[in-house]
């Protein structure tokens, strides 16, 4: 079994942010480890740091998640387990109430639940608002671009890994609730 580094940029939405650990902390049993790093003062790029951060870590696995989330029971458990299914996916997702992709179609837990291990291969970009990939992808497409500045840099890493050969998949039956946008 491999660990996984929940990465979380905060930008000093305490009430926000506090929701989104403490449900990391109440729902997750996959093991893994946080990295919160609050950007609000530095204002590095969103690039910069996911660099920085996952270039530092010692995980197998990443999981990018956005700081105005909340995740539900067992969301990484799913998602891991979807990743180590095929050793061609490179990203996966769950499904969210807000998002900019099929992934909010199923847009509660309940639903979700009705989709139990439904997973779905993705030919359409994933949101990123959550993520979960190997640091080796990581590493094999030399980071995440740093033209990006807040936004699009997950759309070209995916974009590239795709072109390498590399699957995204949808885990229909994991759920993150999503507030959408709270930091810009």
């Amino acid at each position: 079994m491999h660990a996984v580094n929940i990465i979380i940029i905060g930008f000093n939405l305490i009430k926000l942010e506090t929701k989104c650990l403490t449900s990391i902390i109440e729902n997750t049993t996959y093991p893994y480890v946080i990295t919160y790093y609050d950007n609000y003062e530095n204002k590095y790029t969103l690039t910069e740091l996911w660099n920085k951060l996952i270039e530092a870590s010692t995980c197998d696995y990443i999981c990018l998640l956005n700081n105005d989330t909340e995740v539900t029971p067992k969301w990484l458990t799913k998602l891991a387990e979807t990743l180590e299914s095929d050793g061609e996916c490179a990203f996966v997702g769950p499904s969210t109430n807000n998002c900019h992709s099929p992934q909010k179609t199923i847009s509660s837990v309940e639903e979700a639940a009705k989709h139990k291990d439904s997973v779905v291969r993705m030919k359409d970009p994933m949101s990123g608002f959550c993520l979960l990939f190997r640091k080796e992808l990581w590493k094999e497409l030399d980071g995440f671009d740093t033209q990006y500045m807040h936004y699009g840099q997950e759309s070209d890493f995916i974009d590239r890994a795709h072109k390498r050969g590399w699957r995204s998949y949808w885990r229909q039956d994991s759920f993150v609730y999503h507030v959408g946008e709270a930091s810009v």
